[in-house]
């Protein structure tokens, strides 16, 4: 038994090590990681969130902040997926309700939030309601899926959100809180 716990210290302090090197390896990984914000919640605790939005507003959580990366906007629209949703796909004619957050890519001023507004906002997929990439990002998209979008000014075409920088590459995290394949009916 002693060479047991001998052993098992012996073990630890090799994790220790590793671990303690793997500082340097995870600075690395971060610079090919373009995009982060803070604000994440455990998709546990965010799908628990889900079945308890605010009462007063339908918003789930915090309103989330860039962390902006400091490379060049990419010149097609960019997803990043953050947390992997479950259920119901988005297919275009579906009525589909968001929240949402988006800044400008150059100086990270905030443009748009449904925090900001005080309530998700909900729209037809396909029907040409928001900016092109909202439209092909969120298009087979699931109930719980939230995305960070990295967007050039060719894809910011749309009604809304409405102030969106003119000629400058935009960033969004949009959470997809419901589907409604009835929600839309066909006239």
């Amino acid at each position: 038994m002693p060479s047991m716990g001998k052993g098992f210290l012996i073990i630890l302090a090799f994790a220790v090590l590793i671990t303690g090197c793997g500082s340097d390896s995870e600075t690395a990984s971060e610079s090919w990681e373009p995009f982060k914000f803070l604000g994440s919640v455990h998709p546990s605790k965010r799908y628990e969130a889900a079945l308890h939005p605010n009462p007063k507003t339908g918003l789930m959580g915090p309103e989330l902040k860039p962390v902006l990366p400091h490379e060049p906007p990419p010149v097609f629209l960019a997803e990043v997926p953050l947390i992997e949703g479950i259920g119901e796909f988005a297919q275009p004619g579906a009525e589909l309700t968001i929240q949402y957050v988006g800044s400008d890519y150059g100086s990270g001023r905030k443009f748009a939030s449904s925090w900001d507004e005080g309530k998700p906002f909900t729209f037809t997929l396909g029907k040409g309601e928001v900016i092109e990439a909202w439209e092909e990002a969120l298009e087979n998209g699931e109930v719980g899926d939230r995305l960070e979008l990295v967007v050039p000014p060719e894809l910011t075409k749309g009604p809304f959100p409405p102030d969106i920088p003119k000629n400058s590459a935009v960033i969004f995290v949009i959470e997809l809180l419901a589907v409604d394949e009835g929600g839309a009916s066909s006239t």
